[in-house]
């Protein structure tokens, strides 16, 4: 079914480019008294860039030979990152994050798109990155937690899975996510978390 972009609403925010086409008036002799217009919706692919980040150094001159007890060469700072001596942006790591928790993209996956845009990033990186981007998320984890049991109602619910490779545990042992939905009406709470057990000691505290 063709896509009618006159049902879709105006969005000024979206940018337009014009494509026109012509016909040659001197080789045909004819003149240009209208136009027909029709809109198409396109998809332009996502890409990388490098974003370069210069500290300048400054040199205070008038302090050559003179006691100071401060240094009298002075670097800007450099800006704030989510992971130190990272060289990925916090754009960079909330596409990843995105794609991943809300898309369901898998890290390999988002590998092999990463390729195709011609830059090596591998799934051990990408999965470094969103551990130490999830510390950040600590004090979120507990106000979502307070927003939940401030609700009327807790759904709580249970989903067996395997995991490998933890440390401690055979590949074949069964661990459990759990997920807990409460919250107001208006705004209901959606939380995950991983335990070893379906007991119930140390599951959402």
């Amino acid at each position: 079914m063709d896509l009618d972009l006159k049902n879709l609403p105006d969005d000024a925010s979206l940018p337009k480019d014009t494509v026109i086409s012509l016909i040659d008036e001197i080789e045909v002799q004819l003149t240009r008294f209208g136009e027909e217009v029709c809109e198409k919706l396109d998809y332009i692919p996502a890409r990388l860039r490098v974003e370069r980040h210069i500290r300048c150094k400054y040199a205070c001159k008038s302090c050559e030979g003179v006691e100071n007890e401060g240094p009298s060469v002075k670097i800007a700072p450099a800006p704030v990152q989510l992971i130190p001596k990272s060289n990925a942006t916090a754009g960079l790591l909330a596409h990843i994050a995105v794609s991943k928790f809300a898309d369901g993209l898998p890290l390999y996956r988002q590998q092999k798109i990463f390729d195709r845009l011609g830059i090596e990033i591998s799934r051990a990186a990408m999965a470094k990155w969103l551990v130490q981007a999830a510390r950040y998320c600590a004090m979120l984890i507990v106000q979502l937690k307070q927003e939940i049991r401030s609700g009327p109602l807790i759904n709580i619910d249970e989903s067996p899975l395997q995991v490998l490779n933890e440390p401690g545990r055979r590949n074949t042992s069964k661990s459990f996510m759990w997920v807990f939905r409460g919250g107001g009406p208006d705004r209901p709470v959606l939380l995950y978390q991983y335990h070893r057990s379906r007991s119930g000691p140390g599951v959402f505290r």
